[in-house]
């Protein structure tokens, strides 16, 4: 039977292109939630593509070439702080 080609890629990745699933998995418990709803992130198998994502529930995707490359890009993203004077309250919106 003849391979498909890409699908089987795994099989002849040398041993600096693979990474052991406790890696991805202690990568993965790593990452910081969802800066929308506060929800555990996760890696999504990507099988056609070479590019890694990482998914929350609510929607919110995140693409890297590597697991390490997506993971950083996740955890480091800027977080919007808002700033009030003395005087000033947050009123909900």
């Amino acid at each position: 039977m003849e391979s498909i080609a890409g699908h089987d890629a795994w099989k002849t990745a040398s041993p600096d292109e693979y990474v052991d699933q406790n890696e991805i998995d202690i990568i993965e418990r790593g990452l910081t939630n969802c800066p929308f709803c506060l929800g555990r992130p996760f890696f999504e198998d990507c099988a056609h593509t070479e590019e890694v994502y990482v998914s929350c529930n609510c929607g919110a995707q995140m693409r890297g070439k590597d697991w390490h490359d997506v993971a950083a890009k996740w955890s480091t993203r800027p977080i919007p702080v808002a700033r009030f004077s003395k005087n000033e309250a947050w009123t909900g919106w």
